[in-house]
């Protein structure tokens, strides 16, 4: 414990960058029947102790792949230069690890299942469809304020792809009421966006 401790506040930067507590070594070791879920707060040592995790299942079991998911691009490119440190520069352990985004993961499995890339829309194409869409709709009822809140409050999260879907979803917590009849004229601008 207090030695570990101590060789680890003496080591380069880099090397405390993946200190593994003494008290977390138990959830890296442990043999797990499934899923387990590691939590605690802000800085608490969960990403290192599932960098450790992933270290150990490459150790032990040398067909092992792994893939490790994480919320965004850059935090990827750190944890895979972590690992790389944690397993050895000579080490070919790394290799047998995609350490991406959910993002990047959704991106590569869409691209394998059809064969094309994604192309994603940002809020701003997206905005100039709503807006084009209503225009020759001529919907002038709403304004491309409210469209384009619609859409990013209800349309795309909960992924509705039909008038019938648009009509049966609730909309707590938005200000304008619409019946079924208004639901049905706007889902003409929504439908252009998901083509």
């Amino acid at each position: 414990g207090l030695d570990e401790l101590k060789a680890a506040l003496e080591a380069p930067f880099e090397r405390w960058a993946v200190f593994l507590h003494p008290s977390q070594r138990g959830v890296v070791q442990h043999t797990y029947n499934g899923p387990a879920r590691v939590a605690g707060s802000a800085g608490t040592g969960k990403t290192v102790v599932a960098l450790h995790r992933v270290y150990r299942v490459l150790q032990g079991d040398p067909d092992a792949k792994v893939l490790l998911a994480t919320f965004s691009e850059p935090l990827a490119r750190n944890l895979a230069r972590k690992i790389r440190l944690l397993c050895g520069e000579a080490s070919s352990l790394p290799d047998r690890v995609v350490i991406q985004s959910f993002e990047q993961i959704a991106r590569d499995l869409l691209a394998l299942a059809t064969g094309r890339q994604p192309r994603f829309a940002d809020a701003e194409y997206v905005r100039s469809i709503l807006e084009k869409a209503a225009e020759e709709a001529g919907i002038f009822e709403v304004t491309p304020q409210f469209l384009n809140s619609e859409w990013t409050h209800v349309i795309d999260p909960w992924q509705i792809d039909s008038a019938e879907a648009y009509a049966q979803v609730p909309r707590m917590g938005r200000k304008n009421r619409l019946g079924t009849k208004q639901r049905e004229r706007l889902w003409t601008v929504f439908a252009a966006v998901r083509q």
